[in-house]
Parts: structure tokens; C-alpha cells; sequence
């Protein structure tokens, strides 16, 4: 992922000054069924910029591929929590044999 700044990247003190992260994830942990779900919030669905190349061709690259980016890490994260739950699944009722 990158920051869009030019220059050095430090904390901004202001909060809002230290660049835009491409993609950003919220993670949400529910503390009754300790599920953890996570949300990317790509950078292009903060702001309507419309972005255009030097023929004026509108530039919609960057907007599918950030989402597409997003999307492929939701799938690869569902994935990864899938292969979990059958791991856990089948060592419980490994344990539950003994």
C-alpha cells in the first residue's frame, strides 16, 4: 500500500496532514461470539475525484484496481477464517474421541 505524499513521510501533528493510505481496513471484534470481521475502505470511495489522463480520457485504472485489491483480501481473509474453523472443528472432535 502507499501514502501519497511527497517528501519524507512522518506523523502529522494535526492529524489530517501525513498523506492518504490506498486502502484502509477496519477490523471489528464482536466480544459475545469473539468474531472478527474486517472491512477495507478504499481510498477512492472517501473523495469523488474524478481522474483523467493528458488526452482527457477519464482514468478509472486506480479506482478498479483498489477495489479489486480490497475485494481479493476480503476473499483471502474468508479463506484464511475458513481454513481456521475447520482446523479448530476437527481438533475438537479429536479431543472429543479421547
Amino acid at each position: 500500500m502507499g501514502i501519497d505524499q511527497a517528501g519524507e513521510v512522518a506523523p502529522a501533528k494535526d492529524g489530517i496532514s501525513g498523506g492518504q493510505s490506498d486502502t484502509m481496513f477496519l477490523l471489528v471484534l464482536n466480544p459475545n461470539t469473539k468474531q472478527i470481521s474486517v472491512v477495507g475502505i478504499n481510498r477512492d470511495t472517501i473523495a469523488d475525484i474524478d481522474m483523467y489522463d493528458q488526452e482527457g480520457n477519464f482514468d478509472i485504472d486506480d479506482i478498479l484496481l483498489n477495489t479489486c485489491g480490497a475485494v481479493l483480501g476480503a476473499v483471502v481473509f474468508l479463506m484464511m477464517k475458513k481454513g481456521y474453523d475447520f482446523i479448530q472443528k476437527n481438533r475438537m472432535q479429536e479431543k472429543s474421541k479421547e
